[in-house]
Protein backbone atom coordinates (compact mmCIF):
# COMPACT_ATOMS: atom_id res chain seq x y z
CA UNK A 1 0.00 0.00 0.00
CA UNK A 2 2.71 2.30 0.89
CA UNK A 3 3.21 2.74 -2.71
CA UNK A 4 -0.40 3.64 -3.49
CA UNK A 5 -0.47 6.38 0.05
CA UNK A 6 -0.47 9.92 -0.25
CA UNK A 7 0.97 11.61 3.37
CA UNK A 8 -0.72 15.23 3.99
CA UNK A 9 1.26 17.58 6.31
CA UNK A 10 -0.04 21.03 7.32
CA UNK A 11 1.53 23.34 9.81
CA UNK A 12 -1.74 25.13 10.59
CA UNK A 13 -3.36 22.24 12.87
CA UNK A 14 -0.12 20.56 13.38
CA UNK A 15 2.13 23.26 15.13
CA UNK A 16 -0.92 26.21 15.47
CA UNK A 17 0.23 28.45 12.80
CA UNK A 18 -3.17 29.03 10.79
CA UNK A 19 -2.08 31.94 9.33
CA UNK A 20 0.12 29.64 6.42
CA UNK A 21 -2.82 28.48 4.97
CA UNK A 22 -0.34 25.57 3.18
CA UNK A 23 -0.34 21.71 3.11
CA UNK A 24 2.56 19.80 1.73
CA UNK A 25 1.45 16.56 0.37
CA UNK A 26 4.52 14.02 -0.64
CA UNK A 27 4.23 10.35 -2.45
CA UNK A 28 6.48 7.71 -4.18
CA UNK A 29 3.78 7.30 -6.92
CA UNK A 30 4.64 8.42 -9.98
CA UNK A 31 0.36 8.12 -11.18
CA UNK A 32 -0.82 9.57 -7.44
CA UNK A 33 1.83 12.49 -7.78
CA UNK A 34 0.36 13.55 -11.46
CA UNK A 35 -3.14 13.18 -9.87
CA UNK A 36 -2.10 15.47 -6.88
CA UNK A 37 -0.51 18.08 -9.26
CA UNK A 38 -4.22 17.79 -11.26
CA UNK A 39 -6.07 18.15 -8.01
CA UNK A 40 -3.94 21.40 -6.69
CA UNK A 41 -4.87 23.24 -10.17
CA UNK A 42 -8.57 22.05 -9.84
CA UNK A 43 -9.12 22.76 -6.30
CA UNK A 44 -6.92 25.05 -4.55
CA UNK A 45 -7.81 28.67 -4.23
CA UNK A 46 -4.37 30.24 -5.52
CA UNK A 47 -0.98 30.24 -5.24
CA UNK A 48 0.47 30.27 -1.62
CA UNK A 49 2.71 33.80 -1.07
CA UNK A 50 6.57 32.25 -0.97
CA UNK A 51 6.73 33.60 2.21
CA UNK A 52 3.63 31.71 3.56
CA UNK A 53 5.84 28.62 2.38
CA UNK A 54 8.84 28.67 3.79
CA UNK A 55 7.34 29.77 7.32
CA UNK A 56 5.27 26.79 7.19
CA UNK A 57 7.68 24.77 6.05
CA UNK A 58 10.44 25.77 9.08
CA UNK A 59 7.29 25.81 11.31
CA UNK A 60 7.48 22.20 10.45
CA UNK A 61 11.33 21.43 10.53
CA UNK A 62 12.06 23.56 13.74
CA UNK A 63 9.63 23.41 16.17
CA UNK A 64 10.22 20.36 18.66
CA UNK A 65 8.43 17.66 18.67
CA UNK A 66 7.90 17.88 22.74
CA UNK A 67 6.34 21.43 22.35
CA UNK A 68 3.59 19.63 19.89
CA UNK A 69 3.14 17.09 22.21
CA UNK A 70 2.78 19.23 25.17
CA UNK A 71 -0.04 21.00 23.32
CA UNK A 72 -1.89 17.48 22.62
CA UNK A 73 -1.74 16.99 26.11
CA UNK A 74 -3.53 20.62 26.89
CA UNK A 75 -6.30 20.36 24.66
CA UNK A 76 -7.34 16.30 26.05
CA UNK A 77 -7.13 18.31 29.48
CA UNK A 78 -9.35 20.81 28.10
CA UNK A 79 -11.67 18.48 26.01
CA UNK A 80 -12.07 16.15 29.58
CA UNK A 81 -13.16 19.55 31.51
CA UNK A 82 -15.70 19.94 28.88
CA UNK A 83 -16.92 16.58 28.88
CA UNK A 84 -17.20 16.55 32.62
CA UNK A 85 -19.36 20.02 32.79
CA UNK A 86 -21.58 18.87 29.88
CA UNK A 87 -22.08 15.12 32.45
CA UNK A 88 -22.93 17.69 34.89
CA UNK A 89 -25.39 19.41 33.00
CA UNK A 90 -27.17 16.32 31.80
CA UNK A 91 -27.30 15.21 35.38
CA UNK A 92 -28.44 18.05 36.36
CA UNK A 93 -31.30 18.52 34.08
CA UNK A 94 -31.74 14.68 34.33
CA UNK A 95 -31.74 14.06 30.52
CA UNK A 96 -28.69 13.35 28.69
CA UNK A 97 -29.27 16.64 26.31
CA UNK A 98 -25.53 17.28 25.57
CA UNK A 99 -22.71 15.16 24.29
CA UNK A 100 -19.57 16.08 22.80
CA UNK A 101 -16.86 14.02 20.54
CA UNK A 102 -13.40 13.99 20.90
CA UNK A 103 -11.45 16.60 18.16
CA UNK A 104 -10.23 13.74 15.18
CA UNK A 105 -7.12 15.95 15.09
CA UNK A 106 -6.25 19.45 15.98
CA UNK A 107 -8.16 21.25 18.15
CA UNK A 108 -11.80 21.03 16.96
CA UNK A 109 -14.85 19.02 18.74
CA UNK A 110 -18.28 18.14 17.57
CA UNK A 111 -21.11 19.12 20.11
CA UNK A 112 -24.69 17.02 20.10
CA UNK A 113 -27.60 18.73 20.82
CA UNK A 114 -30.35 16.34 21.01
CA UNK A 115 -33.30 17.54 19.63
CA UNK A 116 -35.67 16.51 22.40
CA UNK A 117 -34.34 20.12 23.92
CA UNK A 118 -35.76 22.03 21.34
CA UNK A 119 -40.07 22.76 22.12
CA UNK A 120 -39.97 23.69 18.33
CA UNK A 121 -38.31 21.52 15.50
CA UNK A 122 -35.54 23.12 13.47
CA UNK A 123 -34.42 21.97 10.24
CA UNK A 124 -30.60 21.73 11.13
CA UNK A 125 -27.51 22.50 12.50
CA UNK A 126 -27.55 25.84 10.81
CA UNK A 127 -30.91 26.81 12.90
CA UNK A 128 -29.23 25.54 16.02
CA UNK A 129 -25.95 27.81 15.59
CA UNK A 130 -28.42 30.57 15.26
CA UNK A 131 -30.58 29.57 18.08
CA UNK A 132 -27.03 30.02 20.54
CA UNK A 133 -25.96 33.11 18.87
CA UNK A 134 -29.56 34.63 19.44
CA UNK A 135 -31.21 33.20 22.24
CA UNK A 136 -30.26 35.98 24.61
CA UNK A 137 -33.24 38.26 23.77
CA UNK A 138 -31.97 40.90 25.20
CA UNK A 139 -28.52 41.20 23.81
CA UNK A 140 -27.41 41.97 20.62
CA UNK A 141 -25.93 38.41 20.43
CA UNK A 142 -25.19 35.73 23.06
CA UNK A 143 -21.31 35.34 22.34
CA UNK A 144 -22.31 31.64 21.92
CA UNK A 145 -21.05 31.55 18.09
CA UNK A 146 -20.39 27.71 16.88
CA UNK A 147 -20.41 26.16 13.10
CA UNK A 148 -22.89 24.22 11.72
CA UNK A 149 -21.88 20.06 11.51
CA UNK A 150 -23.46 19.99 7.90
CA UNK A 151 -20.29 21.81 6.70
CA UNK A 152 -18.09 19.16 7.90
CA UNK A 153 -20.41 16.14 7.16
CA UNK A 154 -22.61 15.72 9.87
CA UNK A 155 -26.14 14.86 9.68
CA UNK A 156 -26.40 15.49 6.31
CA UNK A 157 -30.26 13.80 5.50
CA UNK A 158 -31.51 15.61 8.46
CA UNK A 159 -32.66 12.35 10.53
CA UNK A 160 -30.09 12.07 13.20
CA UNK A 161 -31.71 13.09 16.64
CA UNK A 162 -28.78 15.07 17.74
CA UNK A 163 -28.07 18.06 16.33
CA UNK A 164 -24.43 18.83 15.72
CA UNK A 165 -22.42 21.96 16.04
CA UNK A 166 -18.61 22.42 15.84
CA UNK A 167 -16.61 24.23 18.52
CA UNK A 168 -13.05 24.60 19.16
CA UNK A 169 -10.50 23.92 22.17
CA UNK A 170 -8.35 26.81 21.46
CA UNK A 171 -9.70 29.13 23.87
CA UNK A 172 -8.26 29.82 27.62
CA UNK A 173 -9.94 27.77 30.39
CA UNK A 174 -12.05 30.84 31.32
CA UNK A 175 -13.63 31.00 27.97
CA UNK A 176 -14.44 27.25 28.20
CA UNK A 177 -16.28 27.35 31.87
CA UNK A 178 -18.12 30.30 30.12
CA UNK A 179 -19.58 27.95 27.41
CA UNK A 180 -20.74 25.27 29.34
CA UNK A 181 -22.37 27.89 31.92
CA UNK A 182 -24.13 29.64 29.12
CA UNK A 183 -25.51 25.90 27.12
CA UNK A 184 -27.01 24.99 30.91
CA UNK A 185 -28.42 28.98 30.66
CA UNK A 186 -29.85 27.74 26.84
CA UNK A 187 -31.23 24.47 28.08
CA UNK A 188 -32.78 25.97 31.90
CA UNK A 189 -34.34 28.89 29.12
CA UNK A 190 -35.57 26.14 26.37
CA UNK A 191 -37.38 23.81 29.07
CA UNK A 192 -38.87 26.64 30.66
CA UNK A 193 -42.42 27.99 29.18
CA UNK A 194 -40.83 30.95 26.56
CA UNK A 195 -38.61 27.88 25.13
CA UNK A 196 -40.82 27.93 22.04
CA UNK A 197 -40.55 31.73 21.35
CA UNK A 198 -37.18 31.96 22.23
CA UNK A 199 -36.65 29.27 18.99
CA UNK A 200 -38.78 31.20 17.00
CA UNK A 201 -37.22 34.49 17.93
CA UNK A 202 -34.06 33.61 17.68
CA UNK A 203 -34.31 31.87 13.99
CA UNK A 204 -36.61 34.95 13.20
CA UNK A 205 -33.83 37.27 13.98
CA UNK A 206 -31.17 35.07 11.59
CA UNK A 207 -33.38 34.34 8.86
CA UNK A 208 -33.76 38.35 8.83
CA UNK A 209 -30.11 37.80 7.62
CA UNK A 210 -29.90 35.36 5.78
CA UNK A 211 -32.07 32.77 4.17
CA UNK A 212 -31.50 29.48 6.38
CA UNK A 213 -34.03 27.46 4.37
CA UNK A 214 -32.59 28.14 0.94
CA UNK A 215 -28.99 27.83 2.24
CA UNK A 216 -29.98 24.32 4.10
CA UNK A 217 -32.11 22.79 1.42
CA UNK A 218 -28.95 23.77 -0.85
CA UNK A 219 -26.11 21.92 0.73
CA UNK A 220 -23.91 19.64 -0.66
CA UNK A 221 -20.35 17.77 1.30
Amino acid sequence: MSDWTVTVTTSSKTVALPTARVAFATTTSAAMRAALAHYRTVFSFGRVPQAGELTAAAALCLTPQSWVDEWNAEYRRRMASVTDALNAINRKLGCDLYQADEPEGGWYFALRIRRCLLPVPVASGAHASALLLNYAPHQRDSGLAMLPGELFGYDLDGTDEWLTLRGTLAVGPDELRLFVARLLDVALLLRGPDGASVVRQAIARATAVADLDRIVSQRRY
